[in-house]
């Protein structure tokens, strides 16, 4: 898929086997530069031990290439695959709004505590 500023794929750790998400950033897009830096930072100062489910380890950040690389822990399925109703609709029912809603409040009261 992609995000505002870089692509995100699904790949699998080679030593654990496990799945991970991988991002990459193009050198060329210097007024995006740096965006998975800050987002590696910001990521490593709020993961800790008892923390709430729902942020990733940073597993690897640098360069690929002629991209940025940022690959973390894989936390669930896609967004999308939530999507209720005719595929391709983009709706979501009210019971994944509201759990949605109830992990990011989660969220935000950690990163607010």
């Amino acid at each position: 898929g992609a995000g505002a500023f870089a692509q995100v794929w699904r790949g699998v750790d080679a030593e654990t086997q496990e799945p991970v998400a991988v991002k990459l950033e193009d050198y060329d897009a210097e007024e995006q530069a740096m965006q998975l830096e800050d987002e590696a930072a910001l990521l490593r100062h709020v993961v800790a031990p008892g923390q709430p489910e729902g942020f990733a380890r940073v597993l690897h950040n640098g360069d690929a290439g002629h991209f940025h690389c940022l690959v973390t822990d894989l936390l669930g399925p896609p967004l999308g695959s939530l999507v209720g109703g005719a595929v391709g609709t983009g709706v979501l029912s009210k019971a994944a709004v509201a759990r949605l809603a109830e992990q990011m409040i989660g969220r935000v009261a950690y990163l607010h505590s």
